[in-house]
C-alpha cells in the first residue's frame, strides 16, 4: 500500500495535468497530450470534418429564373462519393408563383442521366425565404418540400429525415453534375443554396459547377 502526506497530495493537485507522472502506459507523450484541449476543434475548419469521419460539405447558390422546364448545374462530382444529405434553402423568393415539378438528378460525362429525386417532381409554387426542399426517400420519391409556416420536429428514422445514396460515375474517377430541376415561367424569380454532406471515395471531390 502506498501512502502520501498532506503536503504531496497538495502539489499533485497544484500541478497541471500534463504535468503528472504517468506510469504503466509506453507512451507517456500520447497519454499527456490527450489531456489538453485542442481550441481548433471548436472552429468550423479542417477538424471539423475530422470529428465527422470523413465528412465534407460544400454550398452552391443559384437563382432560378428559368422559363419553362429548366436543368440547373450545381456540383460537379469527380469520382464516387456517398451522399449523406442534399437539400436546397430558399435564400430569397422574389416571384414563386409558378415553381414546381422540382427534382435533383445528375448527369454523367457520357451524357448519362439518373434521377436522385423523382422526376416527376414537387410543387414548390409559393416557395418563400427559409423554405428547403430536401431528399428524405429513394429514388422512387419526390423531394420534400417544407415552408417554414411553422415550427416542425423531423424525427430519425420517420419520414422526412434525409436519405443517403451514392454516385458511381461512368469511368473510373469520371465527372458528374448534380442539377437542380425545376419548371418556372416568365416571372420566376428564386434564390436557392445548395447544399450538400458527402464522404469522397478514393480522391473524390465536390466543387460548384
Amino acid at each position: 500500500m502506498v501512502t502520501q502526506t498532506k503536503n504531496q497530495v497538495g502539489e499533485i493537485i497544484k500541478q497541471p495535468l500534463t504535468k503528472i507522472k504517468m506510469t504503466g502506459f509506453k507512451n507517456k507523450d500520447v497519454l499527456n497530450r490527450s489531456f489538453q484541449p485542442h481550441n481548433d476543434m471548436l472552429n468550423d475548419g479542417e477538424d471539423h470534418a475530422l470529428l465527422h469521419a470523413g465528412e465534407k460539405h460544400a454550398e452552391c447558390e443559384i437563382t432560378c429564373t428559368g422559363n419553362g422546364a429548366t436543368k440547373t448545374g450545381v456540383f460537379t462530382v469527380q469520382g464516387a462519393v456517398n451522399v449523406e444529405e442534399i437539400w436546397a434553402r430558399c435564400a430569397e423568393a422574389t416571384n414563386s408563383t409558378t415553381f414546381s415539378t422540382v427534382y435533383f438528378d445528375v448527369l454523367d460525362s457520357n451524357a448519362g442521366h439518373a434521377n436522385i429525386t423523382l422526376e416527376t417532381g414537387v410543387d414548390c409554387s409559393g416557395i418563400v425565404k427559409r423554405a428547403e426542399i430536401s431528399k428524405t426517400a429513394a429514388v422512387t420519391s419526390a423531394a420534400t418540400f417544407t415552408n417554414p409556416t411553422a415550427v416542425k420536429i423531423l424525427d430519425g428514422g420517420l419520414a422526412d429525415i434525409f436519405s443517403p445514396f451514392k454516385i458511381i460515375p461512368y469511368t473510373v474517377d469520371g465527372t458528374t453534375t448534380i442539377r437542380f430541376c425545376y419548371t418556372g415561367d416568365a416571372d420566376t424569380d428564386v434564390d436557392l443554396k445548395i447544399n450538400i454532406r458527402y464522404i469522397p471515395l478514393s480522391n473524390a471531390t465536390v466543387v460548384c459547377a
